[in-house]
């Protein structure tokens, strides 16, 4: 028998081995196809909860705004809404806690149950509650644990498999990400490498097409808005160099002790039981009532750092300020993100470093501002 010549029974194997391959990668290539309409349904939906969210939040910051201003007798009604934030996560659904976002991957390594129907609602209207009185909190992680919500709920009235009702929810999840910052593509890799950690085809196009969904309903209804508007600057001379690493090294720093200030919290709030809440919800109320601006999310301050010149002291005082809030609205377990905060915190700290660098090296002629954008 000649080298080339191949036994009856490897070629009968081979057969076997490449149809059974043809047939895996056809039955893969259905399931993708069923997965796409249902990803899209639910990246719509997760779109449209994200902007109402938003629309909730920006109705709510107008209103303790207003009341700021005109009724203040009527703020004592903050520490109520953070007060009810708290209450509705503990007696209805305490994994809406916080941003959600480690539940989520509880959830998809099994450990956890994702019940939307009552997570969704709690989110909801506990973050509104919570954010709109004042808690310095971000709504990017609530949007997120919504819209993983929104995928567990379709998926169970689809009758999926496990293994896609665990997609749709991580695609749910990247369309929230995507409402809340007009951002696909980094939903999708949020979700690839933050929450599912799989690349498979069909993890990735579900997710994708989800969270193109999302944006595209986000953009239809909330317009093409940047999220944080920011002014496109001259590109930094090579000499910055220096400054931006003295920036990078303070700000892994300061990001160890902003974990470490939440788990801190986090362990500590428990043990003063319903007065943690009603000692946040007084904190809250009197900084809204002294500093309305320096507040929620965090959006008035990072349109402060990039339109209004502030001084070294006020930086600290503001990072110091926001700092603790974020700690112990976080802590006291309302529902809220902590994206919009540490930004906040990283703009502030980015400023002050390239106010410094200006001071001490006018030379390089860099705005300052561009270091906040850096610091964020």
């Amino acid at each position: 028998m000649s080298e080339k010549t191949v036994p009856p029974k490897a070629d009968a194997e081979t057969r076997q081995i490449l149809a059974e391959e043809t047939a895996s990668y056809s039955a893969a290539r259905v399931r993708r196809r069923r997965l796409v309409p249902k990803a899209a349904l639910v990246g719509a939906g997760a779109g449209l909860v994200g902007v109402l969210f938003r629309w909730s939040l920006e109705w709510a910051e107008l209103a303790r705004d207003w009341m700021v201003v005109h009724a203040p007798g009527f703020i004592p009604l903050l520490v109520v809404g953070c007060m009810v934030s708290v209450w509705l996560v503990r007696r209805f659904a305490p994994e809406a806690s916080g941003s959600g976002i480690p539940h989520l991957k509880a959830v998809m390594y099994g450990v956890r149950e994702l019940v939307g129907q009552r997570v969704l609602p709690v989110k909801f209207l506990g973050g509104v509650l919570g954010i709109g009185a004042g808690m310095a909190l971000g709504r990017e992680g609530p949007t997120t644990q919504m819209g993983g919500s929104v995928g567990q709920m379709l998926a169970e009235r689809m009758g999926v498999n496990t293994q896609e009702r665990l997609t749709l929810i991580a695609a749910g999840a990247g369309a929230g990400l995507t409402a809340a910052f007009n951002a696909p593509i980094a939903g999708t890799v949020f979700v690839l490498e933050e929450i599912q950690r799989d690349f498979t085809p069909g993890v990735f196009v579900a997710t994708m097409v989800a969270t193109v969904i999302a944006d595209m309903v986000t953009r239809v209804l909330s317009g093409q808005v940047a999220v944080i508007p920011i002014n496109i600057y001259p590109t930094p001379p090579l000499a910055s160099v220096v400054p931006f690493l003295v920036l990078g090294a303070m700000a892994g720093v300061l990001g160890v002790a902003y974990n470490r200030g939440l788990e801190f919290c986090v362990d500590r709030f428990p043990r003063l039981g319903r007065y943690g809440a009603v000692l946040v919800g007084v904190v809250v109320a009197l900084s809204a009532w002294k500093a309305p601006e320096l507040v929620g999310g965090g959006h008035h301050v990072l349109n402060e750092v990039f339109v209004a010149p502030m001084g070294a002291g006020m930086l600290i005082g503001v990072w110091v300020f926001r700092y603790v809030l974020t700690m112990i609205s976080y802590g006291c377990g309302a529902p809220g993100g902590i994206f919009a905060p540490l930004l906040v915190l990283g703009s502030l700290l980015g400023l002050g470093v390239g106010q410094a660098t200006h001071w001490l090296v006018p030379g390089l002629q860099v705005d300052p501002p561009v270091y906040a954008v850096v610091g964020m």
